[in-house]
């Protein structure tokens, strides 16, 4: 309806007869009715741009939230390992339970306690390769 408007505003802007018959009053309805129209084309598109980013927000915010909960589950798993690892080193008597211990801390005690593994192992084997233990 808007296409067919704005035909006729323009058919209208075209009769010069027109304009000096009614003093130009009719072409300039005319013509503020063509700003109206493309006004409210403006509009509606505007309308269909805030839709569409809010509709982009949305689907945002659910990644952001869904991203949030993915970083705490693993923040809780590390937790857990690192609980894990420091109890194994407690039982093995390596460290005390007091003790607070970093990343790097961890990872030495890890490796202590694979040293600590493979020794055992190791004299598990010499005995029973010789029936007795060799040191």
């Amino acid at each position: 309806m808007i296409e067919i408007q704005t035909y006729e505003i323009y058919q209208c802007q075209s009769f010069a007869g027109l304009r000096e018959k009614e003093g130009g009053k009719i072409c300039l309805v005319f013509d503020h009715l063509a700003a109206l129209a493309e006004k409210d084309e403006e509009i509606k598109y505007g309308e269909q741009v805030i839709s569409d980013l809010s509709t982009l927000a949305s689907v945002r915010m659910e990644q952001i939230a869904a991203l949030e909960a993915e970083v705490a589950e693993k923040k809780h798993e590390r937790d857990c390992l690192g609980k894990a690892i420091q109890d194994a080193a407690v039982k093995s008597e390596i460290c005390r339970k007091a003790v607070s211990l970093t990343g790097p801390q961890l990872i030495m005690l890890c490796m202590d306690m694979a040293e600590e593994i493979t020794d055992k192992e190791d004299a598990i084997h010499r005995i029973d390769e010789f029936g007795t233990e060799l040191t």
